[in-house]
């Protein structure tokens, strides 16, 4: 593919049609000077195929890259309409999160203590039954 070919990058001959230091008026002398007609016409015909090619693919590429842009700018005008409608439902949510959170404050205020107190009550429960168990080892034994 015309466009793929990077080899031009590592070549900046003057000879070459693809290199930034092409020479087209040595290049079109040196053709004219050492080529036949039937040659110099076929070297024509191949670069005007070239040309074309290289310009169709650069019109499908701007069709392409603008068909994006256009998709792009619908989806990002899309977002904006979901979100003015959804502003409502966000400030509903917001309430209802705001109701939430107060709650969980004053359950955690309410039974805090009591919540500390059941943690002691398993801590002594389980020390109580290492105490059970040591005391009935030696009847284990």
């Amino acid at each position: 593919d015309l466009l793929e070919d990077t080899s031009f990058l590592s070549s900046p001959r003057k000879d070459n049609l693809d290199s930034p230091a092409f020479d087209a008026v040595a290049h079109t002398q040196r053709h004219v000077v050492h080529s036949n007609i039937q040659n110099l016409l076929k070297e024509e015909e191949q670069l005007a195929l070239q040309v074309r090619t290289l310009d169709s693919t650069m019109q499908t590429l701007v069709y392409e890259n603008y068909s994006r842009f256009i998709d792009a700018t619908d989806a990002i005008k899309s977002i904006g309409v979901n979100v003015q409608a959804n502003r409502a439902g966000l400030k509903i949510l917001e309430a209802k999160m705001n109701n939430v959170d107060v709650t969980s404050r004053d359950t955690e205020d309410e039974l805090g203590s009591l919540r500390d107190q059941v943690a002691e009550k398993i801590r002594t429960k389980r020390l109580l039954s290492r105490l059970d168990a040591l005391l009935k080892l030696p009847q284990t034994l």
